[in-house]
């Protein structure tokens, strides 16, 4: 067997998440639903990710100012959305999902899976 066919495992699992989705998509009643989008949410979540990106990447070469600069840009632009997301008819992060301590438990779990899955992809040649 060939390294390739471990890549034939993505068909079987792309059925059954076809499957899945045409099972809820037939479940789903779009005449309730409401079709907008928390544009204002959208734009300080992006902006904020974007920055702290920026920051960490580019940030060790900048003047220390700059980069202090940089994460106050981020803090806010994260405090700005989550004051508006506490507000917001149809926000884009149900907030009150992390007063669930299984939820907030599970949810920092996978974090930390995911970090340190990425962090083997980088780290381990």
């Amino acid at each position: 067997m060939s390294w390739r066919a471990v890549f034939w495992l993505n068909v079987p699992l792309a059925a059954l998440g076809a499957v899945c989705a045409a099972r809820t998509a037939e479940s789903y009643d779009s005449t309730t639903a409401s079709r907008s989008v928390d544009w204002a949410g959208v734009a300080c979540a992006t902006g904020a990710l974007a920055t702290l990106c920026v920051v960490i990447a580019r940030g060790p070469q900048w003047p220390w100012p700059i980069a202090s600069a940089g994460v106050l840009v981020t803090a806010a632009l994260l405090i700005l959305f989550v004051r508006h997301e506490r507000v917001a008819p149809r926000p884009l992060v149900e907030l009150s999902l992390f007063r669930n301590e299984p939820y907030v438990a599970l949810t920092l779990a996978g974090a930390a899976a995911n970090t340190a899955t990425v962090m083997f992809l980088f780290v381990d040649p």
